[in-house]
């Protein structure tokens, strides 16, 4: 027979197996990847920075005191990595640049605000130091180190030329990166974007992706260190309609997918605004933020003996075409739908005929690609820009019309492919004061994802 101590002992046990259980599985599950709606996040990814056409690109940091921080800068053609920086804050200072041209007409980054940046080259400066970028255009990723720069070792660091040194050779920090650091109570920070043009008197300004219980620890490593990076993110996600959803590959880099993709991408909805009278044109731009990381697209083609990964708005590739996709696409269901002003084109309401077949060439071959409509000139890109793709006939409007695509779905995928940006249409009133003054207008609108 148990005796009463024993019942008790019993009961004690099984709670304390439950309370160890219930604590674990709510650690385990405070680390899934979300995305955060308010852009406060361990990590920021900013879709679309340009140099080019006459825009610059204002980053802005919002930071908390003291952090340390990892910018990776990666290339609109295949998002591989052209460039990194490691960013040491003072307490009470956020941190900007401008990603311009200089004299040259070379892409860098120009430091506006920040103690500290050191690149992957170990050049190293603070306020109106410019850095060679690699890149035009492209996308930008933002980390937040779990650790920063303790107040004893900050009072024997005068500069950032004293931060730099302790990643020489004979440095502090290239035999022990935690040394003289400290834990950082500020594990988020907000970010923004503001494209420029100050010939054309334009500007518009987007708030970066965040990413949220990205991971327990984003370690404190050299500027030209491959970690952090979204690979390194737990392989567990959140998003409204999972919860604590492990990908079935076990990889970080699936669980940031799902959390981009909201679960899984079914569309993309914007507006598109053309209006010869007042000069009023758009562009879409369309970023792949998991480019250079995993092939998410639906096919493949060879282009002068390179392959790329792609996909178009819903229309097959042309197989009589010299450059032939390696998958074949017939049970392709994507689509492009339109409508505006009463009318309607695409979708299964309608009665226009199937678009035709497309050249690879005109399909979403790059990390980052820029869409104009209609034979109207783009605004970000120039004319023979790789990343730029042309549209004809998809518009329900002359005018204006509001667009859905339908990305094209190739077998099942567990795992949509991340497709995120935005459209920026701008009008063009002429002048004010008798010529002195643009009443020039852009308007920048994310892209609604169902």
């Amino acid at each position: 027979m148990v005796s009463w101590k024993e019942v008790i002992v019993m009961q004690y046990g099984v709670r304390i197996q439950f309370l160890a259980i219930f604590l674990w599985l709510t650690s385990f599950s405070s680390l899934a990847v979300e995305l955060d709606q308010s852009g406060m996040g361990q990590v920021l990814i900013f879709p679309f920075f340009t140099t080019d056409n006459g825009w610059d690109t204002y980053i802005n940091l919002t930071l908390g005191e003291g952090q340390v921080l990892k910018v990776r800068v990666k290339s609109s053609e295949d998002g591989s990595e052209v460039n990194s920086f490691s960013i040491y804050s003072s307490p009470s200072e956020n941190w900007g640049a401008a990603i311009t041209q200089d004299a040259s007409g070379q892409p860098v980054l120009r430091i506006a605000e920040g103690t500290c940046t050191i690149s992957d080259q170990m050049e190293f400066g603070g306020v109106g130091t410019d850095f060679p970028l690699g890149a035009g255009v492209g996308s930008l990723e933002v980390y937040v180190v779990s650790s920063r720069i303790s107040s004893v070792t900050a009072e024997s660091i005068m500069d950032c030329g004293g931060i730099a040194a302790r990643w020489d050779a004979q440095g502090e920090w290239a035999d022990d990166p935690t040394a003289g650091m400290g834990p950082s109570p500020h594990s988020a920070l907000f970010g923004e974007a503001s494209l420029v043009n100050v010939q054309q008197g334009l500007a518009s300004t987007y708030t970066a992706l965040s990413l949220r219980k990205f991971a327990d620890n984003v370690p404190h490593t050299s500027p030209a260190d491959m970690s952090p990076n979204l690979a390194d993110a737990e392989p567990i996600v959140d998003t409204p309609s999972l919860d604590g959803f492990v990908p079935h590959s076990g990889e970080g880099i699936d669980a940031v997918a799902i959390a981009l993709g909201l679960g899984g991408l079914s569309t993309v909805t914007n507006q598109v605004v053309n209006l010869p009278d007042i000069q009023a044109s758009t562009d879409w731009v369309l970023s792949y933020p998991l480019a250079g990381y995993k092939n998410y697209k639906p096919y493949t083609v060879v282009v002068e003996g390179g392959q790329l990964n792609c996909e178009t708005f819903g229309l097959l590739a042309n197989s009589e075409s010299e450059l032939v996709a390696e998958a074949q696409l017939d049970e392709a269901q994507g689509a492009l739908e339109s409508w505006g002003f009463g009318t309607r084109k695409g979708g299964e309401t309608s009665t226009l005929d199937p678009p035709p077949l497309i050249d690879v060439e005109l399909a979403l071959c790059s990390a980052v690609n820029v869409v104009s409509f209609d034979g109207v000139p783009s605004i970000l890109a120039e004319e023979n820009a790789s990343y730029l793709t042309q549209l004809y006939d998809v518009l329900a409007n002359e005018s204006s019309s509001t667009l859905k695509w339908r990305p094209v779905e190739v077998g099942r995928q567990d795992i949509k492919r991340p497709v995120v940006g935005f459209r920026l249409t701008t009008f063009a009133n002429g002048t004010l004061n008798g010529g002195n003054v643009l009443a020039n207008y852009a308007i920048l609108r994310p892209h609604v994802r169902q």
